[in-house]
């Protein structure tokens, strides 16, 4: 368990700045989580962006689907301070994070897609990271087109399972300290489901746990793995 275990800050370092954003992943590499997981997706003029909602409000404040749209300011929803923050493309993330931290990209594709997966792994690819991803979806049929344009990448199948009482899943969580190596980032009840399945699917957690500093107890983390 110990030398499986990985610290992944989920969408970024998404407490303290805004998800799926170029600050969000500068401030996991400072934090030094071991992964970043984040999502992508295709706009409507082909690029691959990184953005969790297929509709833009949440994180723009625009009432857009990401197939109607291109840049625009994703910072200013989660402080003024980061206004003019723009979501950034999969190629501007893969030129920072190369050689300083890997990464699990969930590919969310919508159904307005031109050659997503191709597109997806054409990027990894010109920026040599087949070794530093792991390419992680919620659709089958999306990491069988992967494996049939590059058998080498490796591929997580996202998927939730629940054995027993599923309600007791928040206190379930809670329970899990440094002493067990999970760093959780809790958010309501949405969250916890979220890093459960991705946990257990592809072996890599989320980044913080209840009610402590995320820089201080990755430190723990880090400290109790070894």
């Amino acid at each position: 368990l110990k030398q499986d275990i990985q610290i992944t800050a989920h969408r970024g370092y998404s407490e303290q700045y805004p998800e799926n954003t170029m600050p969000a992943f500068q401030g996991a590499v400072k934090i030094g989580a071991d992964c970043i997981e984040l999502d992508v997706q295709q706009t409507r003029d082909g690029k691959i962006i990184v953005m969790h909602d297929s509709n833009l409000k949440r994180t723009t404040g625009v009432d857009k689907n990401i197939w109607e749209t291109d840049y625009l300011d994703a910072g200013s929803w989660f402080d003024k301070k980061f206004s003019g923050t723009t979501i950034p493309t999969l190629e501007e993330v893969l030129a920072y994070t190369k050689g300083k931290i890997r990464l699990n990209i969930e590919l969310k594709p919508t159904g307005y897609e031109t050659d997503f997966e191709q597109s997806v792994i054409d990027i990894v690819e010109q920026y040599h990271c087949e070794k530093e991803v792991v390419l992680s979806s919620m659709k089958y049929e999306c990491l069988e087109n992967i494996k049939k344009i590059n058998p080498d990448i490796k591929t997580v199948y996202i998927t939730s399972v629940s054995l027993g009482n599923f309600t007791v899943l928040a206190a379930l969580i809670a329970s899990f300290n440094s002493e067990t190596l999970f760093a959780m980032n809790i958010s309501g009840l949405r969250a916890p489901v979220a890093a459960i399945s991705v946990a257990f699917a592809a072996n890599v957690p989320s980044t913080s746990p209840i009610g402590i500093p995320i820089p201080q107890r990755i430190r723990s983390c880090k400290e109790t793995r070894r």
